[in-house]
């Protein structure tokens, strides 16, 4: 789990790991088979560009982006 929210570290996560942030998690997991981004809309673009990059499998909740352009460049990376 990523949340950058302080009272997110009081939750019962069932022994997921809790992480502040993308660059965090994929520091310490090396291996990590998929990634689902379910988050506000606005993070969207910048958490499913980072993950793309690293070329680590992801579902993204809908919407995909805020906009089409968003939306364009996401599928460019991920043809890449």
């Amino acid at each position: 789990v990523v949340d950058p929210r302080e009272e997110t570290t009081q939750l019962d996560l069932q022994g997921s790991e809790w992480f502040t942030s993308v660059d965090q998690m994929t520091g310490k997991i090396k291996d990590l088979e998929a990634v689902v981004v379910a988050s506000s809309t606005k993070t969207h673009y910048e958490l499913t560009e980072s993950l793309l990059r690293l070329k680590i499998p992801l579902l993204v909740e809908k919407p995909l982006a805020r906009n089409f352009q968003e939306a364009q460049r996401l599928a460019g990376i991920a043809k890449d």
